[in-house]
């Protein structure tokens, strides 16, 4: 589940093979589904404000049961019909990972979560600059607004040591937000704090260490949050921004994810 701002191609950047993440993982034998959230890319809505995070959380709820029950589109030839889930991990970044967190953490269906650069309250005064400044341009009377107000600042909030043509690429490709995510945003983050405490499947938390949105001091308080859940893991990723599998360090990411999905 994406953040804002990106879209479904954060997880499969297939113009840079080593940074596709999606791809990467099936390699090792993981099998992933790539979401474009409600307003972005593949899901386009023409008014921005007729969505909500909270509503994203009901919509992410609605594709895991299709998983399970293989209500699904299927496009394999050889099959018959979809193949159906019997396990599943709900994998967020950013704001992607509060919208995974409020599922899990309200309809207890899923088999763990993979929380990205998602710290909650503790977010830096970068962050917080960037939400007014999303949120005044929404109460303007638009219904989308960028994330970054310029390709600079675009990086700047994700990036730390992703190298220059993939950085490039993602630069490219970003998203406005929809303005209903954004003037919904205080609340998903008042709701994920009041729920976190419900979420019982098992937990990896991960930071980068220079992750620009994030108050750093924070990141080690961020499991204990979590005090209904199976185990919690925190992994911090030193020298990476807050685009985890973008940085250089993208390689070290996915062992990370792999080796903490073989335990599951």
């Amino acid at each position: 589940v994406h953040d804002a701002g990106t879209g479904g191609w954060f997880w499969n950047l297939r113009s840079h093979p080593a940074y596709d993440y999606a791809t990467q993982l099936a390699r090792q034998g993981e099998t992933s589904l790539v979401l474009d959230r409600l307003g972005y890319d593949r899901s386009p809505l023409a008014d921005g404000t007729q969505t909500c995070l909270d509503a994203q959380a009901h919509m992410l709820h609605q594709v895991v049961q299709h998983l399970y029950s293989g209500i699904y589109d299927y496009s394999a030839p050889t099959r018959l019909s979809p193949p159906h889930a019997s396990h599943v991990v709900l994998h967020g970044h950013g704001t992607g990972s509060a919208i995974a967190q409020l599922e899990a953490a309200r309809y207890d269906d899923v088999d763990g979560l993979v929380l990205m650069s998602w710290a909650g309250a503790n977010l830096s005064q970068v962050a917080l600059d960037q939400a007014r400044q999303q949120t005044s341009t929404c109460l303007g009377g638009t219904d989308y607004a960028a994330y970054g107000a310029s390709a600079g600042d675009f990086r700047r909030l994700l990036f730390r040591t992703a190298p220059a043509p993939v950085a490039r690429t993602a630069t490219s490709l970003r998203n406005s937000t929809p303005c209903g995510d954004v003037t919904s945003l205080a609340p998903a983050l008042l709701s994920s704090a009041l729920t976190a405490g419900r979420v019982e499947a098992p937990v990896l938390l991960m930071f980068g260490s220079k992750d620009a949105r994030i108050r750093q001091q924070a990141t080690g308080d961020a499991a204990s949050s979590f005090r209904s859940s199976a185990s919690v893991t925190t992994k911090v990723v030193a020298g990476a921004g807050s685009a985890l599998p973008l940085e250089r360090s993208a390689t070290r990411t996915r062992a990370v994810v792999l080796r903490w999905l073989a335990r599951r």
